[in-house]
């Protein structure tokens, strides 16, 4: 009661929130603790901070994020039970948020019976066309855990780019290639037709049908005092 009150009379803070990785919270949680200041993050999520016998966080360590230990066999599960998944290969960044959660899937991976096929790569990497190659031909899913949002959109891209004729046989070099040539519809006039093009840039394939249809019908004679549909389309 004391402590209480000469806490609740003295400045200063009574809760941080934060660091936002595991090692700051590691590294800071026991002199927070000794400040009487609980210590809450978002994102921190190795297992190790709240569970087994070498516990790395104080008991005024709190996070509203799933830990490892729950991350990774959802992830797992999700593979098995709705991807149905016999072989994965999971990449790591060789940084402790990507090489624990990757751990902890990999653990239950394997126990359900999944073929694992285990990559790591450095956090520096820009240029993931090596990586990409040895990622087997085989596998159903690539399971690359990372705290690097702005490079997985390059990673995709290159993976993306990978063999290229394989997956699209039917491309072209003339060919636009940002327009899928299966779905491609036939343009009568682009004088006289101009919205038709619309349709080749629709990202849906049924969409793409979709709005054909429209314009075709757009198209047909409308009998005397008869108002004509409006076929535009709404936005996606």
């Amino acid at each position: 009661m004391a402590a209480s009150s000469a806490r609740s009379s003295s400045p200063g803070p009574s809760v941080a929130i934060g660091p936002a990785t595991s090692g700051g919270v590691a590294s800071a949680s026991g002199a927070l603790t000794a400040a009487g200041i609980a210590q809450i993050s978002p994102s921190a999520t190795r297992t190790s901070l709240t569970k087994g016998a070498n516990r790395e966080a104080t008991n005024a360590f709190f996070r509203v994020v799933p830990g490892d230990y729950i991350q990774g066999p959802t992830d797992a599960s999700y593979m098995v039970d709705k991807l149905n998944a016999k072989k994965v290969a999971i990449v790591d960044f060789q940084e402790p948020y990507s090489v624990g959660l990757a751990d902890a899937a990999e653990t239950v991976l394997k126990k359900k019976g999944v073929s694992v096929t285990r990559l790591s790569t450095s956090v520096n990497t820009t240029d993931f066309s090596s990586l990409v190659t040895r990622v087997p031909g085989d596998a159903e899913v690539v399971f690359f855990p990372t705290q690097q949002p702005a490079e997985e959109g390059v990673r995709r891209g290159q993976g993306e780019d990978r063999e290229p004729e394989a997956r699209h046989p039917e491309r072209q070099e003339d060919q636009p290639q940002d327009v899928d040539p299966r779905w491609a519809v036939p343009l009568l006039d682009e004088v006289e037709r101009p919205a038709e093009r619309e349709v080749l840039h629709l990202p849906d394939p049924v969409e793409r049908q979709l709005q054909a249809g429209r314009l075709a019908l757009a198209a047909r004679p409308c009998r005397p005092g008869a108002r004509r549909a409006d076929t535009r389309r709404a936005p996606l």
